[in-house]
């Protein structure tokens, strides 16, 4: 038996401390419940327009977590990620681009720490672009390759 286990670190680790979210997880009724990503270990997440899947033991391994903590952090990754889309739907409407990005450079952190590589590569368009018209674009896209992700039975 080792005498220590390291873990790694996951680089958001200090962001999450800080920004807790009030949420009520022993709500029976969750708002998220319906469209929330139910996973088992032995389930792919699939992006179709990229026909990448992802493996969740995979991810988990990498990033140093067992399936239910997995669970919870795509539950949570699923709903900020509607949190932060509905900022951005906002910052477009009110023409605010550096919101917009701001709000993406977030998204992408957290879809990189869950190794959702395609979702995060299609945010870097967002980042890259130079006015509203091409955000709304992008945007959309990304709304789009978010309900994409789906899990397979």
């Amino acid at each position: 038996v080792p005498e220590q286990i390291e873990l790694p670190e996951l680089a958001d680790d200090n962001f999450v401390a800080q920004n807790e979210l009030a949420i009520d997880l022993d709500d029976e009724e969750s708002d998220f419940e319906d469209d929330t990503l139910s996973l088992k270990m032995d389930e792919e997440i699939e992006v179709p327009s990229s026909s990448k899947s992802y493996s969740k033991e995979q991810i988990a391994n990498e990033i140093g977590l067992d399936s239910e903590s997995l669970h919870d952090l795509l539950e949570e990754f699923n709903s900020e990620a509607q949190t932060l889309i509905a900022t951005m739907k906002t910052a477009l409407h009110n023409s605010d681009l550096d919101l917009v990005k701001a709000q993406a450079r977030q998204l992408k952190g957290m879809s990189s720490n869950i190794r959702f590589t395609d979702l995060s590569n299609e945010i870097q368009s967002l980042l890259d672009v130079e006015n509203i018209e091409s955000a709304t674009n992008e945007v959309s896209k990304i709304e789009v390759l978010l309900e994409q992700i789906s899990v397979e039975d």
